[in-house]
């Protein structure tokens, strides 16, 4: 864990978690926690997220956790998703390809993993990844 914020001290990234209510949430969210997650480096807005976790969280997630999720599902769609095909995401992942919801989640998480490739270098997403392996 030291090792995981170091590297992100080093690279200047930080996250501002603001509680978000009353927002239309996805059903599968239904009754979590709602942030809006900003990601900056340097002190630069880089791009910001929705995040959601569990009432059992009493604190904000924390840069560890935003960037853990988001690298996650970057994996999903490199993995699964190659070709930015839907299909063959939704039924690597057990999801159905004739959801409109299916379909609107590939599309937020595809785009994230875009603006993710757009502010970090490949060489850092590796890192980062490797460092959260134990996460």
């Amino acid at each position: 864990m030291n090792a995981l914020q170091h590297y992100l001290d080093s690279i200047g990234v930080t996250v501002d978690s603001t509680q978000q209510y009353g927002l239309d949430a996805p059903k599968w969210a239904n009754g979590m926690n709602s942030y809006e997650c900003i990601l900056n480096r340097n002190g630069e807005r880089m791009f910001a997220v929705p995040f959601y976790q569990g009432k059992a969280h009493t604190a904000p997630p924390s840069r560890m956790d935003v960037l853990h999720a988001l690298l996650a599902d970057r994996a999903t769609v490199e993995y699964l998703g190659v070709t930015g095909d839907f299909e063959d995401w939704a039924n690597g992942l057990g999801y159905n390809v004739d959801s409109i919801s299916d379909k609107k989640l590939f599309d937020a998480i595809t785009e994230q993993t875009h603006k993710l490739e757009l502010h970090f270098t490949e060489q850092e997403l590796s890192i980062l990844s490797e460092l959260m392996e134990d996460y």
